[in-house]
């Protein structure tokens, strides 16, 4: 951390996962620490988008049935 700033993802590490949507959103979720470690996801159903970026956050949103509706990426 530099300057008061939170680093991003290095240029290497995975941050969007489109593969991931259709999928059922517990495998997504460990889809998404296996690749990455560093992260934690947050399970967000049809509740709204968190707000702010948080490079060690990913937002899984889901329907009704539990599977992945949008991309998860990293924010």
């Amino acid at each position: 951390m530099e300057g008061g700033k939170v680093a991003g993802p290095r240029e290497d590490e995975k941050t969007p996962w489109p593969e991931l949507v259709g999928c059922d959103y517990m495998d997504a979720a460990f889809a998404i620490t296996d690749s990455r470690p560093d992260v934690r996801v947050f399970f967000h159903g049809s509740k709204p988008p968190p707000t702010g970026f948080n490079p060690k956050r990913v937002a899984l949103f889901y329907d009704a049935n539990h599977i992945v509706t949008s991309v998860p990426k990293i924010g």
